[in-house]
């Protein structure tokens, strides 16, 4: 991480995409003031934001697995968690009650099939739609609001559902160090200066 802090001007503020991980909820927000440790987020919307967090950075080819550690009304300081990079199912998770458009289909994206989201946890989801029985174990979910799609695996099957165990992939403290914020093309996007 050492690398993408040495090159963000100290007031940068990125525009980032921070999703949760409990709800699949993605809001657009303001990230600042980072540092290896983690970052200040800043949105109107924060406040509907759980713990365990997504952050979205422009450049990344994965997002940074992040927990909120202190919020108000409309920021959130945010700890990076590089470690344990993958969410593991853990049947005491908190299931929460979504209506969120999702597109599933196979890795090879030859079937598709628009669903909906019934409720989520960070280590997954179950599905609602017609015809669930076409697609196969091994899946990829478009959701609605976030650019990238989300690896998943089918558990089980019954009638008109599916549950889907979240094959969520975050990126490394290595991954993110080799990307600099300043870089033309290829770089993490030019931040944002506040003015005055």
């Amino acid at each position: 991480m050492d690398n993408l802090v040495d090159h963000i001007p100290p007031h940068a503020i990125l525009s980032v995409l921070v999703v949760d991980l409990g709800d699949l909820t993605c809001i657009e927000a303001s990230a600042s003031d980072f540092c290896a440790e983690g970052c200040k987020v800043t949105s109107n919307k924060i406040a509907k934001i759980n713990d365990l967090i997504g952050l979205r950075v422009t450049g990344l080819e994965k997002m940074i697995k992040g927990r909120v550690v202190t919020s108000s009304e409309d920021w959130a300081e945010i700890k990076f968690e590089f470690k344990n990079t993958e969410v593991r199912e853990r049947r005491r998770e908190r299931r929460r009650q979504v209506r969120i458009p999702v597109t599933v289909s196979n890795r090879a994206r030859s079937i598709s099939l628009e669903c909906l989201i019934v409720d989520a946890s960070p280590s997954g989801c179950r599905l609602k739609g017609a015809d669930l029985h076409y697609l196969p174990d091994e899946v990829s979910l478009k959701i609605v609001g976030l650019d990238l799609p989300v690896k998943g695996q089918i558990v089980w099957r019954k009638s008109h559902f599916a549950g889907v165990r979240m094959l969520w992939q975050f990126s490394s403290s290595a991954e993110v160090a080799k990307k600099s914020v300043v870089q033309g093309n290829g770089g993490l996007g030019s931040p944002n200066l506040p003015k005055g």
